[in-house]
């Protein structure tokens, strides 16, 4: 996805949500800003940029540019920005970073890296634990002062807490990270974690849930062993499920976060989705995370492993036959009137959700029971209104 200006106001205003379009990128060899052109060619969408010293680049972005539009189309943005931004960024992104007053809007959600340390050693790492040849610890203190400027930041507060790593749990005082946030006001605490702690010790799962800790954020990237050792080194289903278990035993809830990397488990889609509706009594979401390509990969091998988000949900249409990926598909910005509206009724500000429209999208399963409806889920966009 292009690194872009967009996050200053006065683009967002000026921008055209049509193709072309203009965006800002890096130079994938010096890093680099430069111009770029987002472009659609063939149904997909794709990006052009030139760096004067090191040639042109051209990107996939999206293999349909009309679910591409369509989140463009559909995006809602009312920007409030940061009353108490703490940095100062007289330059662009990512030259600078932190909560600077670019920033459109607060943040729905802070995340704590409480270690760089996990129990696993997987072949796809997002965050390179255990490779740096260093460790790295926050102390409670540290927690506790991290905690308090996301609950101070202006005009709304970040609602939710999520720890994160390495792997969270192994963090020699992460209870005590969990208890110290609950008092806070966080309206939900979660843990993204591979799920190992959990599925070992029903003792320590339980404490999770005594110190507060409302939902798991489980890796969970298919239902056989052989996609485990490939993505994840050693054979984790049988763990994945008795995490769950666990989990549902303590009270707590399961966000799936499936990492999908194309040809390996894009096929097993629909039945990860099966799994979370037939446990929709721990389950409350899935968080589908296509595999990032970074580095200096050649341009074919990268169009070649490239799965985007109009590639997900085409494959979640084939694969369950019910969530359409144009009509039941929209930005996360889309609840952003209705946070409008509470904040007319109430008279206090709320947050809004002011990401980019290809940060990612989002849809709501509804369960029958709760319905009059004969199928088994159906999506929120098609709720007729005498159900």
């Amino acid at each position: 996805m292009a690194l872009n200006r967009l996050c200053g106001r006065e683009k967002v205003k000026s921008q055209a949500w049509k193709l072309p379009s203009a965006a800002q990128s890096l130079c994938p060899v010096c890093l680099q800003v430069i111009d770029a052109k987002l472009y659609e060619q063939d149904g997909q969408v794709l990006m052009g940029k030139s760096c004067g010293e090191h040639g042109s680049f051209k990107e996939l972005i999206s293999t349909d540019a009309k679910f591409f539009l369509k989140m463009r189309r559909t995006h809602y943005e009312r920007p409030s920005g940061v009353d108490n931004p703490n940095c100062e960024n007289d330059s662009h992104c990512p030259d600078g970073c932190g909560l600077c007053e670019q920033h459109l809007s607060t943040p729905a959600m802070i995340n704590i890296d409480l270690t760089n340390r996990c129990n696993l050693n997987c072949p796809v790492c997002f965050a390179s634990s255990n490779t740096t040849g260093r460790m790295c610890e926050v102390s409670l203190e540290q927690v506790e002062k991290m905690l308090n400027a996301g609950r101070n930041i202006k005009p709304h507060p970040a609602s939710c807490l999520q720890y994160v790593g390495g792997e969270p749990t192994i963090h020699p005082n992460f209870l005590e990270a969990v208890r110290m946030a609950k008092p806070m006001g966080f309206a939900q605490i979660q843990a993204a974690s591979n799920g190992l702690r959990f599925a070992q010790s029903p003792e320590f799962t339980e404490a999770a849930a005594e110190a507060g800790l409302d939902v798991v954020y489980l890796q969970f990237d298919g239902l056989s062993d052989e996609i485990y050792i490939r993505l994840r080194g050693r054979p984790l289903l049988e763990t994945k499920m008795k995490a769950v278990e666990n989990i549902g035993k303590a009270g707590m809830r399961v966000v799936l976060v499936p990492t999908i990397a194309k040809g390996l488990n894009d096929h097993q889609l629909g039945d990860i989705l099966q799994f979370a509706i037939e446990n929709v009594d721990v389950i409350t979401a899935i968080s589908w995370q296509p595999v990032a390509i970074t580095g200096r990969i050649e341009e074919s091998r990268r169009r070649e492993m490239r799965f985007t988000t109009a590639d997900l949900a085409r494959a979640l249409f084939e694969q369950s036959g019910f969530i359409d990926m144009y009509r039941d598909w929209y930005p996360f910005s889309v609840v952003s009137p209705f946070a409008r509206l509470i904040e007319i009724v109430k008279g206090q500000p709320q947050m809004r959700i002011s990401c980019h429209p290809h940060c990612g999208c989002a849809t709501y399963l509804i369960d029958r029971k709760s319905t009059r409806l004969n199928s088994s889920h159906i999506p929120l966009s098609r709720m007729p209104s005498s159900a």
